[in-house]
């Protein structure tokens, strides 16, 4: 019911899908925005504001008050903000850590690997994800139990087959959250493409460049943190830098040049796995409608996005 986008003129915007009406979110005058998503409940977005330092900080924007909070403090480079679906926390990724290295034939240092991964409780009441577990036993007799009464219910229960209750709206305690901010216990490294789902944390790593790469890019590893088992884990490796995941989170999309595979998000799995036959995969084309497709879509560019509004006084419709 509603959709989220950025623009070239810094700003980002939601708009109601209904009746096309859209709100302006927030603008940065040092550049786009481009890291924005949706918590659970569609109520609140989360976004990286690009800052006069270079770096980005995390805001936080309500839907119902139209408010923009900042939940980091812009001292650091803070990006790919992503919320929890259970509405306990905003994981994030942030180039905190220093650690200089020489190079082999200068004098000069530089930073290979500075990002680490993050998250923030979103109430003061919730506790970290991976802070010390208790050791206290649970008595197996108590959960055996406790789910036959659940069984007996769901099979002869009255109610087994009643429409649940709606979720409650996401809360916020907006004040000092950034002191409610702890890191995963993930090792540094190059990451983006933050995505929270039930139970784990998706990203991507990014690989060094090659030393005979013409301009291809690097390739990248699909990673996600395991909460249960708190565990970092690589799912795919030497994929192409970009991911898309199941609804549900159990099903990754990749790509590796002309390979495109679907397969479970799990550890070890490989390029091919999954593959998806496109060999047959054909395209119609009107290059008439094409050529007027890219006329109008140049002059619109121009239209939303050149430097002067009013065009240097050119009748831009004649």
């Amino acid at each position: 019911k509603k959709l989220l986008f950025s623009d070239k003129t810094g700003r980002v915007h939601w708009v109601a899908v209904a009746d096309g009406k859209f709100q302006t979110i927030d603008k940065s005058d040092y550049g786009d925005i481009g890291d924005y998503g949706w918590s659970g409940d569609s109520r609140w977005v989360c976004y990286s504001k690009p800052t006069a330092a270079g770096f980005g900080q995390i805001h936080l924007y309500s839907i119902d008050t139209r408010k923009t909070t900042a939940v980091t403090e812009g001292l650091t480079d803070d990006y790919s903000p992503t919320f929890d679906p259970d509405g306990k926390y905003l994981f994030f990724a942030s180039r905190r850590t220093f650690q200089p290295e020489f190079g082999a034939f200068e004098l000069n240092i530089h930073f290979s690997a500075t990002d680490k991964l993050y998250a923030m409780a979103l109430r003061d009441s919730i506790g970290s994800p991976v802070g010390p577990e208790s050791d206290e036993e649970t008595g197996a007799g108590d959960d055996e139990k406790g789910g036959d009464k659940g069984d007996k219910a769901d099979k002869g229960g009255k109610d087994s087959k009643a429409a649940k209750p709606a979720a409650p709206a996401l809360r916020i305690d907006l004040a000092n959250m950034a002191a409610r901010t702890v890191e995963l216990p993930v090792e540094t490294g190059r990451y983006r493409g933050l995505t929270a789902v039930k139970g784990k944390l998706v990203w991507l790593a990014m690989d060094e460049p090659a030393a005979d790469d013409e301009g291809g890019g690097a390739s990248a590893s699909i990673h996600f943190f395991d909460f249960e088992k708190r565990e970092d884990k690589v799912a795919l490796q030497g994929v192409d830098p970009g991911y898309s995941l199941s609804k549900d989170g159990s099903k990754v999309l990749y790509t590796k040049g002309d390979v495109y595979g679907i397969t479970d998000l799990a550890e070890g799995k490989k390029v091919g796995d999954g593959k998806i036959a496109t060999g047959q995969l054909m395209a119609w084309v009107d290059p008439r409608l094409e050529w007027r497709q890219m006329f109008d879509e140049a002059w619109r560019l121009e239209r939303d996005f050149y430097y002067d509004p009013a065009m240097g006084r050119l009748d831009r419709k004649a």
